[in-house]
């Protein structure tokens, strides 16, 4: 018998890849995994900064984007809030209807719902018996 325990909670976190966690062992070892890439008055903060700076050009170039225009953010909820505000004004002169369904995340039918408030048309979508 298998006494293995079953995560079943992907929806809200994901366990971490065994090749990320090797990577990441350089910046979470005794010389950085406290310091704050904004205070580069001193030179642990200043290392952490290149990293970052290094880490947003390497993304950047690996979805085809700009260095500046990659965000990082604290998890879903503050990246859900960022993207559905930012898309729904950038292209509000274009039309302000939103559709999504009722089995988003949260914080994704949470900003629906101020976006609502702010005058855009929101349709929610029920899910058929199979979720779809």
């Amino acid at each position: 018998m298998n006494k293995q325990p079953l995560y079943l909670d992907t929806a809200s976190t994901t366990p971490v890849a065994p090749e990320a966690i090797a990577a990441m062992l350089r910046y979470l070892g005794s010389s950085g995994c406290y310091y704050n890439p904004s205070s580069t008055n001193h030179l642990p903060g200043q290392e952490a900064a290149v990293a970052v700076s290094t880490f947003r050009t390497v993304i950047g170039a690996s979805i085809g984007c700009e260095p500046e225009e990659v965000v990082f953010t604290s998890g879903a909820t503050e990246a859900n809030n960022l993207a559905l505000r930012g898309i729904a004004h950038a292209h509000a002169s274009q039309g302000k209807h939103i559709i999504t369904s009722l089995i988003e995340h949260k914080s994704v039918l949470e900003t629906c719902r101020v976006l609502e408030r702010k005058g855009f048309a929101l349709t929610y979508l029920k899910p058929n018996s199979r979720g779809g």
